[in-house]
């Protein structure tokens, strides 16, 4: 999820949050970035910078944002063939406000509108209904009631929208694993926090870099407890043909797969919960026919592994073992080459000296 927040910092910069989800089903910011403008061009440069020093080697599966052109440019540009998805909840408000821009309608009206779209279009589960819903939705609000609110919600559906809908639709959406991923309110939710950790509603550059380094700190330390508690005693009231993959398969899975249906496992990329009972019974399931991405592997579990591996593929067990010390490496800072100010450079220029100074030399990032 890719969000850009505001309020962050005293020379109100738009502050772009990327955020992912864990296989516990654990929100956790991967990059925060600054930036001058919300130009296609400084998205682009943001999102290579996340890409070359955070990623890796590690590549997205899917993307979701609040339909910002420009964000869509700068990640389609830097990865190629990748799923955006945009936020249902904003789509569905900016075709409220579309519907009450006139000033025509009365507030039940608008309602009864927003909830005919949801139902009949956004929300349509077979993509062979969505004709007949929004033929349902013409006839209802536009051809009985072609009044000027309707028409202005019309033409954005249809002529903003509809090109689009295989960005946020549920019946195109759900064809593909979004880990009931559709909206950005995560990634919302994670700016709230971050913001409780500003000494000042609005602090200068250098101490929003301070407390966005002892927010992501503190994101560590949330995750290794999450690590911890997955790694304690099995929880009780699950099947006990469960329990031998408590400390394995993220609990967050194996406690959907009572109802995993189709539509799951497609969307959770979760085995059926028929078959699944019927292997178990018959000792023939395997923790490995679980999807790769709910497998749990502690550190000595992890250690275990890439020593077994090098004897096999040294190459691969030394990228492996580089991205497992990544992960344990503190927050870094990338520092852009143009400041906003030449105080304020001479004060982030200090900062930056001393937060070098704590990284051993091999850890220290390099400059933009």
């Amino acid at each position: 999820m890719v969000d850009v927040t505001f309020g962050t910092n005293y020379y109100n910069l738009p502050c772009l949050h990327v955020v992912g989800k864990t296989n516990l089903n654990q929100t956790f910011t991967s990059a925060v970035v600054s930036l001058p403008n919300k130009y296609e061009k400084t998205y682009r440069e943001a999102i290579q910078a996340w890409k070359e020093h955070i990623l890796l080697t590690t590549i997205p599966h899917l993307f979701i944002n609040d339909r910002e052109p420009g964000l869509n440019n700068a990640i389609r540009a830097e990865f190629k063939d990748i799923r955006i998805h945009y936020c249902e909840f904003h789509v569905e408000r900016n075709v409220e406000r579309h519907t009450s821009d006139a000033g025509q309608l009365t507030k039940k009206e608008i309602t009864e509108f927003v909830e005919k779209w949801k139902n009949s279009v956004l929300h349509c589960s077979k993509r062979g209904d969505l004709e007949k819903g929004f033929n349902d939705l013409k006839n209802e609000f536009f051809t009985c009631h072609e009044r000027l609110g309707f028409r202005g919600a019309f033409h954005y559906i249809y002529d903003t929208l509809r090109p689009d809908l295989e960005q946020f639709l549920s019946a195109y959406v759900n064809l593909h694993p979004h880990l009931g991923n559709m909206t950005t309110s995560p990634a919302e939710g994670t700016h709230a926090t971050l913001k409780t950790f500003l000494e000042h509603k609005q602090p200068k550059l250098y101490k929003f870099i301070v407390a966005t380094r002892k927010f992501m700190s503190s994101q560590y330390y949330s995750w290794t407890l999450a690590m911890a508690k997955q790694a304690s005693k099995p929880t009780r009231g699950r099947h006990e043909l469960l329990w031998q993959f408590d400390s394995r398969i993220s609990r967050f899975a194996l406690n959907m797969l009572p109802t995993s249906l189709k539509t799951l496992q497609t969307v959770f990329l979760l085995p059926c919960a028929h078959e699944l009972a019927r292997r178990l019974n018959d000792g023939t399931w395997s923790r490995y026919e679980f999807d790769p991405y709910w497998h749990v592997t502690t550190p000595d579990g992890m250690e275990e592994m890439i020593t077994k591996l090098a004897a096999y593929d040294p190459e691969r067990a030394r990228n492996a073992r580089q991205r497992t010390e990544h992960v344990d490496m503190p927050p870094i800072v990338l520092e852009p080459t143009v400041r906003p100010g030449a105080h304020l450079g001479h004060v982030n220029f200090r900062l930056s000296r001393s937060l070098r100074s704590l990284l051993p030399s091999e850890m220290i990032p390099p400059r933009l």
